[in-house]
């Protein structure tokens, strides 16, 4: 080995070193032969080294495995591929054998037909071929001299011809030259050169025709345009004509754009004139397909436009509308571009078919700039609707405090113009939401998107934020007129004791009826909404986006209305009556007094009646079918609206009353029902199952219920007072519970308070175990 050391020791360091000069020599540990000598010298062990070759050896196995694999599959192709040649090698053979067959045969016949050799003839014929052929290779090798002669020269003469603007000549002259080129090598070094010097003359030829090109445009000089095709043909250059064209054409377009602010209904304007103006002027002399020449010359102009960063613009929820109208403004321009009749090229069109041939027009590559905004449009719409409701709540908060002003003074007639005023405002709200859900579905439907879209935004967007509005502006209005009650409310003892009128502020009353009617209102607009996107096809439908399109679903948010407003009525109903009851649970007749102690013999009571102030509450109740009858007749479509809506309407349970059907078998307490036969069912308008004395029946059980819930919650905290009369109390029960039959209500669990309350200790204590009022939770609180 070249420039390795002759003796031991200078091998032993040689090889240390090369290998391994940078291990530590304290690392040593192996006893070898080789080790021992290294370790003499102060060398360090070459077990690293055998390491590293082992890890390389290693690595080198598994690199050999990859590639052995990797042959293995190519050679498995390669097999495949062998035997598929193979088969086309057959086949090339079996046809061979018919070429060859078929040349032998054509090679006779020529042989039988040619004149023999040594035929004058024949020599004749052999020696003018080959004097042809010296004559033809002779042609070719002058026009080569002098096409290579000419190029001295052909910058001069073209430049010549320009300053003349003889640009007929010079085209004629560039193509000959260009034709010239086709006798040489492709690939030499001279055609190379050439290409340059003419690529150069063309440039020269179109900067020279630009401006004189440029004013046939815009004045209208098709004869110049079609002499300028001609040069640009000759030149075997259309596309620059057509690229200069254009470019020309669409330039006022664009500096329209820019100088109007970029104004898209200016634009459409503008591309809808060009359209016209090169459909019937410009192609039909220029073009053999004016359709194309259009299509080319409106996407050259739109690609110029950056449309894609105007529409990244109209990406937040306030541009919603603008995208929509300069989406309108385009399939406006698209729709109107189609009904345009093509005009017919003339015979002499110099432009060809082929060099304006598009797959994809341009209304279709227009509009599809719109689909990904077409494809989020639910959750954009929904977003704009909640962001433009919401700007109204300002306004709507100020005219709301406006109308509590009403009541600072507490004068007669306040809150009813207060509560006037605020059905009056919510019924302003009622149409600020119709008009905006009629502008979402002018928006789909100029947006190309289906109307159901907007009425699913509608309905889970607007409608819960429009309905929590005015619900909750009617329970502030409500919460605020019961405190104002409480604060001019009598003593409790002058309550109990005073006559009770049931109905103290009719003006209240009638200006709450029209609360009533805001859910009937909001119904019939949004089932003509309903009906003008419905399809039937959706009905069984589960999909997400039309999930909201269903009659219950239309009916869901009025029916909340109606149900909050006709909690607002009955609460101004009954106030008097909570007003008695509250003061009938705290200083009613039913807890004792300590009487003073005298030598009169008592006398027992066998029998007890009710209480003065029970009995004010019974009357109250029993005079309300006369004084709401005439209103109910009155504001018959104000109060049958929604009334299976009330709580308590068909049954004890609240909640599950609500679910009820609507149903003709509960009686009715209507003081003409019991003078006159039943009325006839009202006009077909209104529901056919349900009269006046149906509608009141529902509205005094409801009302009755409300009260005697109140009553029974009351309950624990009065029999829980020491000087309850209990036995006072179970009668007081009794008498109301027998009024409230009247008004067919009922209540099992203040029945059950009453034959508690019934009962004496000692009775009470004697009562069975599995007895039904025993095991009452009632009885636990009475009797703990």
């Amino acid at each position: 080995m070249a420039g390795a050391p002759v003796d031991d020791r200078d091998r032993a360091v040689w090889l240390a070193e090369t290998i391994n000069p940078t291990s530590n020599p304290e690392d040593s540990s192996a006893t070898g032969k080789w080790s021992q000598k290294l370790a003499t010298h102060g060398l360090p062990s070459l077990m690293s080294s055998l390491t590293e070759l082992q890890r390389i050896r290693t690595r080198l196995q598994e690199q050999q495995s990859i590639l052995t694999s990797k042959l293995n599959a190519q050679m498995s192709v390669a097999h495949t591929v062998v035997a598929e040649a193979m088969d086309e090698t057959h086949k090339i053979q079996n046809d061979s054998i018919l070429l060859r067959s078929t040349v032998n045969s054509t090679e006779q016949a020529y042989l039988n037909k040619m004149p023999i050799k040594d035929d004058q003839e024949a020599q004749a014929l052999a020696e003018l071929h080959r004097l042809a052929q010296v004559k033809q290779r002779m042609e070719a090798a002058r026009d080569t001299l002098h096409a290579a002669e000419s190029w001295s020269s052909v910058e001069t003469e073209v430049e010549a011809h320009l300053v003349q603007c003889d640009w007929e000549r010079a085209a004629q002259r560039l193509a000959g030259m260009e034709h010239t080129l086709s006798n040489f090598d492709s690939s030499s070094e001279y055609v190379t050169a050439k290409s340059i010097v003419l690529d150069k003359l063309l440039s020269s030829l179109d900067h020279s025709m630009a401006e004189t090109f440029s004013d046939a445009v815009h004045e209208r000089d098709l004869e110049a345009l079609v002499r300028f095709a001609r040069i640009y043909s000759t030149v075997h250059r259309i596309q620059m004509f057509i690229d200069r064209y254009i470019s020309e054409r669409a330039s006022p377009v664009l500096l329209e754009w820019e100088t109007s602010g970029r104004d898209v209904p200016a634009l459409c304007k503008n591309l809808s004139n060009t359209i016209r103006e090169e459909n019937s002027v410009f192609a039909p002399k220029l073009f053999q397909d004016p359709s194309g020449s259009v299509q080319h010359l409106v996407k050259s102009i739109l690609n110029n436009i950056p449309l894609k960063d105007l529409l990244q613009q109209m990406e937040s929820t306030e541009k919603l509308p603008d995208l929509v109208e300069t989406y309108a403004e385009f399939a406006r321009l698209c729709s109107e571009s189609e009904i345009i009749p093509f005009s017919k090229a003339t015979a002499d069109a110099p432009v060809s078919c082929a060099t304006m041939k598009d797959t994809k027009s341009w209304q279709q590559t227009l509009l599809e700039l719109f689909v990904p905004h077409q494809l989020n449009y639910a959750e954009r719409e929904a977003a704009y609707l909640k962001a433009e409701f919401e700007k109204t709540t300002a306004r709507f908060e100020a005219q709301r405090d406006r109308a509590f002003v009403r009541t600072a003074d507490a004068s007669p007639g306040s809150w009813a113009a207060c509560i006037q005023e605020i059905a009056t405002l919510s019924r302003d709200q009622v149409d600020t939401c119709v008009q905006q859900w009629r502008n979402a579905s002018d928006r789909s439907q100029k947006f190309g998107i289906k109307k159901v879209v907007a009425y699913t935004a509608v309905q889970t967007s607007l409608l819960p934020a429009f309905s929590a509005r005015l619900i909750s502006s009617w329970e502030y209005v409500n919460a605020r007129h019961i405190r104002h009650m409480r604060f001019f409310t009598s003593d409790p003892h002058d309550i109990v004791a005073q006559d009770m009128e049931p109905i103290p502020e009719w003006d209240v009353i009638h200006a709450s009826l029209e609360l009533l009617e805001i859910g009937r209102h909001l119904d019939a607009k949004l089932q003509s909404f309903y009906t003008s996107v419905h399809d039937p096809s959706l009905e069984n439908t589960d999909t997400l986006e039309h999930a909201h399109l269903s009659p219950q679903s239309v009916k869901a948010i009025p029916l909340k209305l109606a149900h909050a407003a006709q909690n607002f009525v009955m609460m101004q109903l009954l106030w008097p009556f909570r007003r008695q009851i509250e003061a009938y649970s705290t200083h009613g007749q039913i807890f004792m007094t300590k009487t003073e102690h005298t030598t009169e013999v008592e006398v027992p009571s066998f029998s007890n009646t009710a209480t003065e102030a029970m009995v004010k509450v019974g009357e109250g109740l029993l005079n309300l079918p006369r004084l709401l009858e005439p209103l109910v007749d009155r504001e018959f479509a104000t109060f049958v609206y929604a009334v299976d809506a009330l709580p308590y309407a068909h049954g004890d349970n609240q909640a599950d009353a609500q679910n009820q059907e609507p149903t003709t078998s509960h009686r009715t307490t209507s003081i003409s029902s019991l003078l006159h036969p039943l009325q006839e069912t009202y006009e077909q308008s209104n529901p056919p199952t349900y009269t006046a004395e149906h509608v009141l029946s529902l509205w005094l059980r409801s009302l009755a219920s409300n009260l005697l819930h109140e009553l029974v919650a009351r309950l624990p905290d009065i029999v829980h007072d020491h000087r309850c009369d209990r036995f006072q109390l179970s009668t007081d029960l009794d008498y109301i519970a027998t009024i409230c039959s009247a008004l067919n209500c009922s209540n099992l669990e203040l029945h059950t308070w009453s034959q508690i309350l019934n009962l004496k200790p000692a009775d009470a204590q004697a009562l069975a175990s599995d007895n039904p009022l025993k095991s009452s939770s009632i009885y636990a609180q009475i009797f703990p």
